[in-house]
């Protein structure tokens, strides 16, 4: 995918500012010139926290990504907890946060609202990873992570690394898989340039360092409805650099691919699909771990449209996602397609149905681990 670039060092690449307020031209190039934002300061961030939150094994955090907001969500009940909410972050977005045993939060941030304003957001300025501890009302940047240009997908190794992936401003051109010591930020690139486009998430498990990338493929053809927004699975067998097409893009194109999740010991992973802005289409999809096959477990229609979290998570042979445009969290058996559970959103992102902002949506839902 090639798109024009603005040739200032350390400026943002790309623009996704409101439609309403774009014309033909840039909307082609994709970009605004003017006013764009330097790379922010996230050491400047502050946050407000719930020191009395109980991070307990199988509550849920909850992204709600237009206010910067963490939630603890009980799937049983359907309760809500504040946890934490992040202030001063020069514009730049919350997408994912995933818990630890140790009772610390991660959280990658990236981009930046074009003039405070939802409806128009700039990648390609610069992001973090933030380290989070409620109980001591700690907050911190990952070493080095701040050299990372748009950290997004996030998920806890069983060793307590992490691994990242790094869209790099929506370009391709140095996009990246990492995996990342948090007390050192020390990295090591697990993928990097050749098939990849726009690497939004990314799962593995380091016992068969078998990698999966939701590799997405957007074509920006605005206003209209993006129907060619499409995308694929990667699968890296590392150390081997060279990824195999493990879910091919799909045809008719159905929408972008933007999250791929799993859990030990699950047969299946979760790829998450988008067709944004009109949520026509997109859906959970469950994908065999060895053969690659593929099932629909739940979409969009023009009927019922619906946007699923990217970074949802599983347990126990259940998908757990949010659908922001309906408004409810979705416990799904993943053997039958049988929805289990749905609770109201309702407290997060309002009584209504729709996303009223572009970035309106509860981008990820994960699970929290048994505590030490």
């Amino acid at each position: 995918m090639s798109r024009e670039k603005i040739s200032v060092d350390q400026e943002p690449r790309y623009s996704l500012r409101g439609l309403d307020e774009a014309t033909p031209e840039t909307r082609q190039k994709g970009f605004y010139p003017e006013g764009i934002p330097k790379k922010p300061d996230l050491s400047k961030a502050r946050m407000f926290v719930n020191r009395a939150v109980t991070l307990a094994a199988g509550k849920l955090l909850l992204v709600s990504q237009g206010d910067n907001t963490v939630y603890c969500m009980d799937p049983e009940t359907g309760e809500f907890e504040f946890v934490f909410k992040l202030y001063d972050t020069q514009g730049a977005f919350l997408f994912r946060a995933v818990a630890t045993p140790a009772g610390e939060i991660f959280c990658t941030v990236t981009g930046a609202r074009y003039e405070h304003d939802n409806r128009g957001v700039i990648f390609g300025s610069g992001g973090g990873i933030f380290r989070i501890v409620p109980k001591a009302e700690l907050i911190g940047l990952v070493p080095r992570s701040t050299d990372l240009v748009d950290p997004c997908g996030l998920r806890l190794l069983d060793n307590g690394n992490l691994l990242v992936t790094d869209f790099d401003g929506f370009t391709g051109n140095n996009a990246a898989i990492y995996e990342i010591q948090p007390t050192t930020g020390k990295r090591w690139t697990l993928a990097q340039g050749g098939n990849l486009s726009i690497p939004i998430g990314a799962y593995m498990e380091r016992a068969d360092r078998v990698l999966y990338v939701a590799n997405a493929i957007m074509q920006y053809e605005y206003p209209d409805d993006p129907q060619n927004d499409t995308g694929n699975i990667l699968r890296y067998d590392l150390p081997d650099p060279a990824p195999r097409d493990f879910v091919p893009e799909a045809y008719p194109p159905a929408g972008s691919v933007l999250g791929i999740n799993g859990a030990p010991g699950e047969p299946d992973l979760i790829m998450v699909t988008c067709g944004a802005p009109m949520f026509r289409v997109g859906s959970l999809i469950a994908v065999n771990r060895k053969s690659g096959e593929t099932r629909t477990l739940i979409g969009a229609s023009q009927e019922k449209r619906r946007f699923f979290s990217p970074h949802s998570d599983l347990k126990d042979g259940h998908v757990y996602s949010a659908d922001s445009y309906q408004k409810e969290l979705l416990v799904i058996e993943i053997a039958t397609g049988n929805v289990k559970r749905s609770l109201p959103l309702s407290g997060i992102l309002g009584e209504y149905k729709g996303v009223k902002e572009q970035f309106d949506i509860v981008d990820c839902v994960s699970i929290i681990p048994p505590q030490w």
